[in-house]
């Protein structure tokens, strides 16, 4: 997907009727940040659609999209940041005589980060993923990960950016890593598997030179399927599927022993209503990581879907 070479008429945004349950300040945000929302007709829109859709619901989600937004850097600070991500690309293959490896991902998060992003470029490492003090993204063609930490806000919207991503030379980056910098002077980012990515590691020192988002979706998703395959019923519980004991017991194979305590004590404050059930489930995902829970779902039940195992 390059969307660089493909023209899009800005001065349309302002006659498009929104259907979508943004507010007119979210959308007036976004506008002033220099992104420019893709009319339904559009070929860019439906060629990330319908993508977006398809691979979802192979993971066993149906998303309706709201609404998408491309970037045409057309303010200064947005512009600096494209030249500042294409001086690095350039210096990748030039003076420091290495591939760029450059590739397109996505990063999922809450609106009020999408937003701070927008504004000022990313700030904090990602949060739920596990895989040391960096910024995480999942390849294009897989967003389950990023998916996962793209909060729903309280009309049941999610937001996501689709990013062009230096990656350079990659090295593995263990779950539960409190890595933050490069192993050595070879290594430019790191994965989760140099084979079959499904997270990329981007440095935080390198975080507003490597990562240069270029669309954003907003859509709603719903779940379809649970973790057999099998349609879910209303109401059934992620828990009749796979028990929190077996969870921890999973997870104390690869993480230290503080960390399943500090679980198993927010499990027990959750049965006993002195915490919420969504509260439980981001303090886990906080000190697990979205992929290890994937990744030990996946192993219990089979299929690679949901992991929310609560």
């Amino acid at each position: 997907m390059d969307f660089e070479n493909q023209e899009h008429d800005c001065s349309s945004d302002c006659e498009i009727e929104s259907s979508t349950e943004e507010t007119e300040h979210q959308k007036d945000h976004i506008l002033a940040t220099g992104f420019c929302r893709l009319q339904t007709s559009e070929p860019v829109y439906k060629a990330i659609a319908e993508k977006f859709i398809s691979q979802l619901s192979s993971c066993g989600y149906d998303a309706q999209i709201e609404v998408i937004y491309r970037n045409n850097f057309s303010t200064a600070l947005s512009e600096a940041r494209r030249n500042s991500f294409n001086l690095y690309s350039k210096a990748f293959e030039s003076e420091l005589g290495g591939s760029r490896n450059m590739v397109y991902a996505w990063y999922g998060a809450s609106m009020a980060e999408i937003s701070d992003i927008l504004d000022h470029g990313f700030c904090f490492p990602s949060k739920n993923c596990g895989y040391g003090n960096d910024i995480h993204l999942s390849p294009s063609e897989k967003p389950l990960n990023s998916f996962l930490s793209a909060t729903p806000d309280e009309n049941g919207l999610r937001r996501m950016l689709l990013c062009k991503v230096i990656l350079g030379k990659s090295e593995v980056i263990p779950p539960g890593s409190l890595q933050n910098k490069p192993s050595s002077r070879e290594f430019d980012s790191g994965v989760d598997s140099l084979s079959s990515p499904t997270t990329y590691a981007i440095w935080s020192s390198r975080m507003n030179t490597h990562i240069l988002p270029e669309v954003m979706v907003m859509f709603k998703a719903s779940r379809t399927i649970d973790c057999n395959g099998r349609s879910r019923k209303r109401g059934q519980r992620i828990s009749e599927l796979m028990p929190f004991r077996t969870l921890v017991r999973s997870l104390s194979r690869f993480l230290p022993c503080d960390a399943v305590e500090m679980i198993t004590k927010a499990h027990v404050e959750y049965t006993k209503k002195k915490m919420s059930k969504m509260e439980m489930i981001e303090r886990v995902r906080s000190i697990a990581g979205d992929r290890l829970l994937l990744e030990i779902v996946k192993s219990y039940m089979g299929k690679a879907t949901l992991l929310r195992c609560f």
